[in-house]
């Protein structure tokens, strides 16, 4: 498909939490021309106003989003940001019910999807308007959020399959973790058994995603995280940013320079200055003690066969722009 030249470039992280995705948007962001908005999905939750942005503020007070907001949606800004929460509610829980339902075509998945696409899509466009960016990374992972927008004709949509090993995704969600809201919260370890399911299902999805785009790039977090610079630079490459990111790093470190306004995210997402990006060369160990710690089922164990395989394979973008 053509693209047009005012279409919004967007290059979309798919994949699970714990893979590196906080790291590469932050990297990312470094470069001129791209911005990151973290994890757009969040936006539409009914308690996003009270969580805090990366500029320090609660979002009610940060007027970067609430200039997003009006510039977006005008001052209908607070029922269609509800409207859009309402909508993705169960696409992080793998469900796509409420999109149906309050769908105009509830029995076409494809019709209701498009529909939420179009709703997110102004957000995209008015956070180009405000920063002159030529690409926008969004790092909500949920594959499911990104099919819809997939769905939109005027978004250039690069994915970026972003995978870590099952093991080390078990053993990695089966650690209690810092919630992005409300501050201080923790969320307990989850058994081996759900970890592994979730790791299924968020790939399998992305792999749906991947599936309706020209534009996709496999990176495993192994590798993210063992070259940070050359990998990186693929990615940004891939994403249409011409500048050099290995600037931004020092050997085994991201080095930021400036911060913006990403939602959601690890709350200990890098900050100004080095931090150190700590390399999977020791197996982590899940806190959980519950059944099911192993990740060695034989559909994990076929597809990571298959994403060590197929890593770094690109589609070149085919967008008409320069």
């Amino acid at each position: 498909m053509q693209r047009g030249q005012d279409d919004i470039r967007v290059a979309f992280i798919a994949g699970t939490s714990w893979s590196g995705s906080t790291l590469l948007e932050q990297a990312l962001a470094q470069v001129d021309g791209c911005v990151s908005v973290g994890e757009l999905y969040w936006l539409g939750n009914r308690d996003w106003p009270s969580m805090v942005c990366e500029c320090g503020r609660e979002f009610r007070s940060c007027q970067f989003w609430q200039s997003v907001l009006v510039e977006a949606f005008g001052s209908r800004s607070a029922p269609i940001r509800a409207e859009i929460g309402a909508r993705s509610e169960g696409l992080f829980r793998h469900s796509i019910l409420p999109t149906l339902a309050r769908s105009r075509s509830p029995l076409h998945p494809a019709a209701a999807f498009a529909e939420l696409g179009a709703m997110i899509e102004p957000l995209y466009r008015a956070v180009e308007t405000m920063t002159g960016a030529t690409t926008i990374v969004d790092a909500s992972k949920c594959a499911l959020w990104g099919l819809a927008v997939s769905r939109v004709d005027t978004i250039d949509l690069r994915v970026v399959h972003l995978v870590r090993d099952p093991e080390g995704f078990v053993a990695s969600d089966g650690r209690s973790r810092e919630l992005p809201y409300p501050p201080g919260a923790m969320r307990e370890p989850r058994p081996a058994s759900r970890s592994l399911l979730t790791w299924l299902l968020l790939n399998l999805e992305a792999e749906i995603l991947t599936s309706r785009v020209a534009d996709k790039v496999r990176v495993r977090y192994e590798d993210l995280t063992r070259a940070p610079a050359s990998t990186a630079r693929r990615v940004a490459g891939f994403a249409g940013l011409e500048t050099d990111i290995s600037q931004h790093f020092a050997d085994n470190a991201l080095i930021v320079r400036r911060t913006g306004h990403a939602v959601g995210g690890n709350p200990r997402r890098p900050r100004l200055g080095q931090t150190v990006i700590e390399r999977p060369d020791a197996p982590v160990t899940p806190s959980h003690p519950g059944p099911g710690r192993s990740a060695h089922h034989p559909l994990a164990s076929r597809l990571s066969r298959r994403y060590r395989r197929s890593a770094g394979i690109t589609v070149a973008p085919r967008s008409s722009n320069p």
